[in-house]
């Protein structure tokens, strides 16, 4: 029976990317392996100052628990063997420099290990699209307002009219779920990226959910002028063997339109993409001047 006390290094919860990166996985890791060696997991999480729940998304440890897998958090722990474990740069540095071939085999076997205890496995290899919109979670607005961490929320980044972007694609016949699920549990967060192949989002915190796409597919990363930080989302692209877009918008401001983004040639050519994956007749979405440069790849579609 395998009995771990794992020391984070942090008192609380902060900033999700790096939390979720710098933390929650390698976590994930350890009880990954301890349960794997013994069939049976009892871990103790702890930290001496740690107030466990005043970060809100504290009850992602809790949530691997199952029959064969036991966590508590505390300021203390129960069992000899203890982990040290530290917010290393060895898995939260994605933003400066690519993983190496030893981090990337880690993450893949403990993003699919998660994947595994979710019961939500998908094996369906049909094209799903995925829209990540930013809608804001109440729970974490009054967390990051009492913090010093960066502003949380929709005015961050913001790409205005996805959601209905989103009903047009829905109403086009696409397969498509538009999500926005901040606050909630670990696999009610992960349950819809894990069915799709293809996801657009906003440059973010959320890009975290991309290492939960089924692979083979196609990232577009929505980015602002402002605040776009290294080289995260072409890291998760090279992890699930995604082909990785950035778009910036048409002005200098931290929101946009979709409907202005979605005229420029990189958004055409992804849906474009999209559209062969699934196997269906290009859909007239986008205004006829923004398609000049594309009229030899629709005549093609047309003829198939």
């Amino acid at each position: 029976m395998g009995k771990i006390s794992i020391r984070v290094f942090k008192e609380t919860g902060g900033h999700f990317w790096h939390w979720f990166i710098g933390e929650f996985l390698p976590f994930a890791d350890a009880v990954r392996r301890a349960h794997q060696r013994d069939g049976i997991a009892i871990v103790r999480v702890f930290h001496p100052s740690r107030i466990w729940g005043l970060f809100p998304l504290d009850r992602f440890f809790t949530d691997l628990e199952s029959s064969d897998i036991k966590i508590s958090l505390g300021s203390v722990p129960l069992f000899e063997t203890q982990i040290e474990m530290i917010h290393a740069t060895s898995w939260d540095h994605s933003s400066r420099l690519p993983w190496d071939k030893h981090m990337k085999s880690r993450i893949k076997k403990t993003v699919n290990w998660i994947r595994s205890r979710s019961g939500n496995c998908s094996f369906h290899s049909s094209p799903r699209l995925v829209i990540q919109t930013r809608e804001e979670s109440k729970m974490l607005k009054n967390f990051y307002a009492s913090t010093t961490f960066k502003p949380y929320g929709a005015s961050r980044r913001n790409i205005q009219n996805l959601s209905k972007f989103g009903k047009e694609l829905e109403q086009q016949g696409y397969p498509v779920d538009v999500v926005s699920r901040d606050g909630m549990g670990l696999f009610e967060q992960m349950a819809p990226y894990q069915k799709a192949t293809h996801l657009i989002l906003c440059h973010g915190a959320g890009m975290v959910w991309g290492l939960f796409l089924k692979g083979d597919g196609e990232i577009l990363e929505l980015q602002s002028k402002i605040g776009n930080w290294g080289k995260a989302i072409c890291q998760i692209g090279k992890l699930t063997n995604s082909k990785v877009t950035k778009l910036l918008p048409i002005d200098n401001s931290r929101t946009s339109d979709i409907h202005l983004l979605q005229r420029q040639k990189a958004f055409v050519r992804f849906m474009r993409r999209l559209d062969r994956k699934i196997s269906k007749r290009s859909r007239v979405l986008y205004p006829e001047d923004c398609l000049i440069s594309e009229k030899s790849d629709v005549s093609r579609m047309q003829r198939n």
